[in-house]
């Protein structure tokens, strides 16, 4: 069981990581390019299998019952399926991920990490409807509207 679990350790790792490298050069290329990068991005991340929560807590470098608790928490995604145990939606490892590794490089503390999580999650929520975007938009570009 330890190989098989290692393996999947490790896909996901390169995998990821290969993600990862794609979302690095969309920050850097062109409007266009960038677009494509990132659907590329999105369509890989949608194929990766559902990932172990022991995997999942090596990858995130916390611990399982933290996995658990932030699956609990709706902080990650639990998939979907006929697995006897839990097993991470993958997109919601994505997300999650990239995030502790923003916070941590910020300097978040371990203890508060999930809250600091599901504040930059409930952020980028709000910042994924099309009405906020259009109204912050219209500011920027000066219409604002006295009350």
């Amino acid at each position: 069981m330890g190989n098989r679990v290692d393996r999947e350790r490790q896909e996901t790792h390169d995998q990821l990581g290969f993600i990862g490298e794609l979302e690095d050069i969309a920050e850097d290329a062109d409007p266009r390019t960038a677009a494509r990068l990132r659907s590329l991005v999105r369509k890989r991340v949608a194929c990766l299998a559902p990932v172990r929560v022991s995997v999942t807590a090596q990858l995130l470098d916390v611990t399982t019952p933290t996995v658990r608790a932030w699956l609990d928490r709706g902080v990650l995604i639990e998939a979907e399926g006929d697995s006897s145990s839990r097993r991470v939606d993958a997109r919601s490892l994505h997300a999650v991920m990239g995030l502790v590794r923003e916070l941590r490089a910020t300097g978040a503390k371990p203890g508060n990490l999930v809250d600091q999580l599901w504040d930059r999650l409930a952020d980028q929520a709000l910042l994924d409807r099309s009405d906020l975007r259009e109204s912050l938009a219209r500011v920027r570009s000066g219409e604002v509207v006295e009350l």
